[in-house]
């Protein structure tokens, strides 16, 4: 029955995941306090599985190697049922749209990015007021800042080999990884060049993740999510979508990252892993433009997702997030080519994502990446891979492209 089949895909997505390096892994570490579902699925070629954590109401949905993958490209909803209102499946197939089905064209044209984005609110209020959104470049160097001050989050193994410091942990309080940005990675006593090292950080960790954060950046969740994976083994690169001061979302950080974390994390009772934010400016928030304000900079990709705002032009708001996603998507092409060898050399390598981050790492595809994911798959956690107001059309819910 389905339990057996949720025991038996739980069983080889563990295997996967599974790190005789790491000083904890997904079986053995209980602190997370997630409860796992798992069940089968295959994409676009790619080996993949479909896991269910949820936590606190979050519901995480993992893709992870479990063999060979059906001959037809397609999908096929086959087997689909529901626990606490979140969708599961024992077969192949893309998430059910609980909601009728969309007819609306998609908006993911990439000449229409080419041109001035106007974005209405509802009228009879104060609180927001119209806005624009500038034409986006399709040259993904201009996007380059989302690597070049990307977050790495290292597994206690490459802390050790690569002779850093440790100065985060998971809730359990043991400090024995490290954060920073990927640029202090040069700081590494025991790995002064980029040759030395690639041949470290391909072997200390079972392999890496690619992390795509949410619409804040990477707070919250986005660590917490990241220093779990570095304490199952795995090395985290999360691309920053908010590091470009003239882009369309900007929040300025902190320097010496490593440094601060370190001095934070030296007394238990002081420790980082619960709080918002470890590595912004806590006075460079990015203030939305549609906020009628004007008493600070205010950034057209930042946003409040208010329902009335987007029922009040759909229109508007299907292009608009379609702009966010555009964004998503230049900075991975970019991310994609420029890759450091000790992932491309990875045993397995996961994309990962949080949130609106989530949605990228579910819709994105890309047949250089999609290469390397055939040795991991997609961790998707708190998106739904539905349409819904993220999406503007039924088309762009699936997965990998398809």
């Amino acid at each position: 029955g389905r339990g057996a089949s949720r025991a038996l895909a739980l069983r080889k997505m563990r295997a996967n995941l599974y790190c005789p390096l790491a000083t904890t892994n997904l079986e053995a570490d209980e602190r997370s306090a997630f409860r796992v579902w798992i069940s089968a699925m295959s994409n676009r070629g790619v080996p993949v599985m479909v896991a269910c954590l949820m936590s606190l109401g979050i519901a995480l949905l993992a893709l992870a190697s479990i063999g060979r993958p059906e001959a037809s490209p397609q999908y096929h909803v086959r087997d689909a049922y529901s626990i606490a209102g979140t969708a599961f499946w024992t077969r192949p197939g893309p998430a059910p749209n609980p909601h009728a089905a969309r007819e609306d064209e998609c908006l993911d044209d990439p000449a229409s990015f080419d041109t001035t984005l106007h974005v209405a609110v509802p009228g009879g209020q104060t609180k927001y007021w119209n806005f624009t959104v500038p034409p986006m470049s399709s040259s993904t160097e201009d996007y380059s800042y989302a690597m070049e001050h990307a977050f790495v989050v290292l597994p206690s193994r490459c802390v050790l080999r690569m002779g850093l410091q440790p100065n985060v942990g998971d809730a359990g309080r043991l400090i024995n990884q490290w954060m920073g940005r990927i640029e202090e990675l040069t700081t590494a006593p025991k790995a002064t060049t980029s040759a030395e090292r690639d041949v470290i950080l391909a072997q200390c960790a079972c392999g890496w993740a690619i992390f795509a954060h949410g619409s804040g950046g990477f707070t919250y969740d986005n660590p917490r999510y990241s220093i779990m994976l570095a304490a199952a083994g795995y090395g985290v690169l999360a691309p920053d979508s908010f590091a470009s001061s003239t882009g369309l979302r900007y929040k300025a950080p902190l320097k010496n990252l490593s440094s601060r974390l370190r001095e934070a994390n030296t007394r238990q009772q002081n420790l980082s892993f619960w709080c918002e934010n470890n590595v912004y400016d806590p006075t460079s928030g990015c203030t939305a433009a549609m906020e009628n304000q004007t008493s600070s900079p205010s950034y057209p990709l930042c946003y409040n997702s208010d329902p009335q705002a987007i029922l009040s032009h759909t229109e508007d708001w299907r292009a608009f997030y379609e702009r966010v996603f555009r964004l998503r998507q230049l900075e991975l092409d970019y991310v994609v080519a420029h890759l450091p060898e000790y992932i491309r050399q990875a045993p397995k390598v996961f994309l990962v994502g949080e949130s609106e981050g989530g949605m990228a790492a579910a819709r994105y595809s890309n047949p250089e990446l999609e290469k390397l994911l055939a040795s991991g798959g997609r961790i998707i956690l708190q998106w739904s891979c539905e349409s819904n107001y993220y999406t503007s059309c039924s088309e762009d819910a699936g997965v990998g492209g398809l």
